[in-house]
Formats: structure tokens, C-alpha cells, sequence
């Protein structure tokens, strides 16, 4: 099986899984930074230090991950990635929970954090939409897209801090995940484009030209609260002990973090530098209401 080189988060990926959501790598011809391999993975692993239904974790921190009916993975060291298919080679399932839980557990061993959040690119920034599954992340990145603003990530945008005081946002994969129904009352067309999952109402919009293939300053974090009143209020800005908080409340795969480091004393050294360099931390209580959201966006992008 020929190996495919792929660009994930900037980093270098020889992956033996055709992965449609990534660019071809054009960088040089270094070591990849990344592997993935199709095999098998044992059912326990030896030396478990945390287990629940769907981890196993041993004392190094390799991590074994299970979705029944689509596959198990295997991650270690930050760099090698099993997966055992239970499901066609070609279904997206395979990639939705590689580029998600494992690509979460993959920044955690490798020392960068991984924010649960949708990421646009505004004026030369990074600004992130952060929240909870079902805060509208997506639906907003989405308004944000109709608008003409590029996108650098959906779901899980990755930051690292330079010893400069500043937090790059990189890339993820040019495609942004949206309900059907999201699609529709954006008026964006999505006949013919693969669903997220094989039974999912939710499917994958290319970027295209609308990705930003460049790493950007991170501006902003937007941390959204689903709202169920009819009304639309300006951001709330957050500073300090408050900021830092609501950060750390949305780092992707929180408990993830916790199985490999209890103490998070790895993750709280990332927090504090990151929160530091955003200039601008927001919380905005977010109705999901298409005749609004051209005003979240106006609203958004003028305090920038």
C-alpha cells in the first residue's frame, strides 16, 4: 500500500489511509512528524492506568480509542497512529474520528493545545469561536464564510505559543462541517457533498479558496453560550482569572488531558501563555436564529 503525504496543522503526515479532508504536504522532504497505519490493536494494552468504556490509557500516555462499528486507534508518543478499520476504508466516519478525538489526544502528547472551537480569519487574526457541541460553532463559522471571511479550522483549532509572546493558530483541513439544514437557510448549496457521517443530517463544505492555508496571530476567542431568549447582546468582554478560566473550559478533549497528565501540569504551562498573548477574550450568549446572525457577524468583526 502506497503512502500518502498529507499536511495536518502544518505538521508532516505518512499516512497509509487516503484522507480526503487534507492538503498534499509541500513542504520538504524531512521526517514525517506523523504516522498512520492501518493494523490491528490489541483488545487491552499492558500497564492501564485509567480505562473507561472507550479509553485505555498505560503510564507512557498511549492512549487506545474505540467507536464500536467504525474502528479502533491506537496513539502514541504523539507521532504514531494505529487504526484498525471495523468499517469500508472509504467511509467518513474513519476520518471524522481521527481528525477529532485522536487529532485532540495527538496535540495533548505533543505538548499544544487544542481549542474546541471553529476559527476565521479576520484582518491578518486568528479568532476563534469556542464552545460546548451544539453552541453553534460551526453554524457561525458558517455565517462568517458567507460573508467572505476565510476559515482555518472547524471544531478543533490547534495553538502554540512561541517564546515571542505570541499564539499561532495553524491550519487544520480546508472543509467546514454544518448541518444540512444550517446549509439551506445560509443559502449555501450542498447538493452532492459528503456527509459527516454515514447516517448524519450533517455534511462536509469544501473551502476552497475560502481556507486560510497560513499560520495567523491569534486575535480572539469568542466563547459562545447557546441562548434561548430572542434577543442579541453585545459580547461580554472577559480579563484575567475569568479568561484564563473559560480557556481552559474549552480545551478540546478535556478529560483526554486528564487521563495522560492528572496534575495538567503540562496543559495549565500552555493556558497561561496563550490566554497572555489573545488580546481580546469574549463570551457572547448565541441564539440560534438565522435572522440574527448577519448581526452577530457585524458585530463580531467591528470590535476586532
Amino acid at each position: 500500500m502506497s503512502a500518502h503525504l498529507l499536511n495536518l496543522c502544518g505538521w508532516q503526515v505518512c499516512s497509509d489511509l487516503p484522507i480526503a479532508d487534507l492538503l498534499p504536504w509541500q513542504g520538504g522532504g524531512q521526517e514525517p512528524d506523523i504516522f498512520i497505519r492501518l493494523g490491528s490493536v490489541a483488545e487491552r494494552l499492558e500497564g492501564i492506568v485509567e480505562e473507561t468504556p472507550l479509553f485505555q490509557v498505560t503510564a507512557d500516555g498511549t492512549c487506545r480509542f474505540i467507536i464500536e462499528d467504525v474502528a479502533v486507534y491506537l496513539i502514541s508518543g504523539g507521532r504514531d497512529v494505529v487504526i484498525e478499520p471495523r468499517i469500508a476504508l472509504d467511509a467518513p466516519d474513519l476520518r471524522v474520528f481521527l481528525l477529532g478525538t485522536v487529532l485532540g489526544i495527538l496535540c495533548h502528547q505533543r505538548n499544544v493545545l487544542p481549542i474546541h472551537g471553529s476559527c476565521v480569519a479576520i484582518d491578518g487574526k486568528a479568532v476563534i469561536l469556542a464552545g460546548n457541541s451544539g453552541a453553534g460553532k460551526s453554524t457561525l463559522a458558517a455565517a462568517f464564510l458567507r460573508r467572505g471571511f476565510p476559515i482555518l479550522a472547524d471544531d478543533v483549532t490547534v495553538v502554540v505559543p512561541d517564546d515571542k509572546g505570541i499564539a499561532w493558530v495553524r491550519p487544520a483541513f480546508p472543509r467546514l462541517k454544518v448541518w444540512s439544514r444550517t446549509a439551506e437557510a445560509l443559502g449555501i448549496d450542498h447538493a452532492g457533498f459528503e456527509c459527516s457521517r454515514s447516517e448524519s443530517a450533517k455534511v462536509h463544505l469544501p473551502l476552497d479558496d475560502a481556507y486560510s492555508a497560513d499560520p495567523l496571530p491569534l486575535g480572539a476567542i469568542l466563547h459562545l453560550n447557546r441562548a434561548f431568549e430572542r434577543r442579541f447582546d453585545a459580547p461580554e468582554r472577559l480579563r484575567g482569572i475569568v479568561a484564563l478560566g473559560a480557556l481552559k473550559r474549552a480545551v478540546y478533549r478535556l478529560p483526554s488531558a486528564r487521563r495522560l497528565d492528572p496534575d495538567l501540569v503540562r496543559l495549565k504551562a500552555l493556558l497561561v501563555p496563550v490566554a497572555a498573548a489573545c488580546p481580546t477574550h469574549w463570551r457572547l450568549d448565541h441564539l440560534h436564529d438565522f435572522s440574527v446572525i448577519d448581526d452577530v457577524v457585524s458585530v463580531i468583526a467591528a470590535n476586532l
